[in-house]
C-alpha cells in the first residue's frame, strides 16, 4: 500500500515538473501567431485530453490547455478567437480526422 502511494506521489511530482518546464518555456518563446480559447478543444492523442484552448504559431499547434495558460503565450499581434463554447477536434499530425 505504501508503495502503490510513493509511487502515485512521483507520478504527480513529475507531472507537475513537465508542467511547470512547458509553461516556462512556452513564455520564454515567440508569442502566439493565434490562440483560440473559451470553447471545448478534443484532442486525439492517446489521452484523449479536453482542453479549453489552443495555440499556433507558424501554422503548428504549439500548446493546449486552459484559456488562462493559452492567453499567458498570446502577444500584441495574436489573433485571438473566442470559441464562445464551441467544440474543436485536433488530431496528431499524420493522421486523418474522420466525422
Amino acid at each position: 500500500m505504501r508503495a502503490r502511494l510513493r509511487s502515485s506521489v512521483l507520478v504527480l511530482v513529475a507531472a507537475i515538473l513537465v508542467t511547470a518546464e512547458a509553461a516556462i518555456s512556452g513564455r520564454q518563446a515567440a508569442p502566439a501567431d493565434t490562440i483560440l480559447f473559451g470553447g471545448k478543444i478534443i484532442t486525439v492523442d492517446d489521452n484523449d485530453r479536453i482542453a479549453q484552448a489552443i495555440a499556433v504559431r507558424g501554422g503548428r499547434i504549439v500548446a493546449v490547455g486552459t484559456s488562462q495558460e493559452i492567453q499567458a503565450l498570446a502577444g500584441p499581434s495574436t489573433e485571438r478567437i473566442d470559441l464562445r463554447g464551441r467544440a474543436i477536434s485536433i488530431a496528431p499530425q499524420g493522421t486523418i480526422p474522420f466525422i
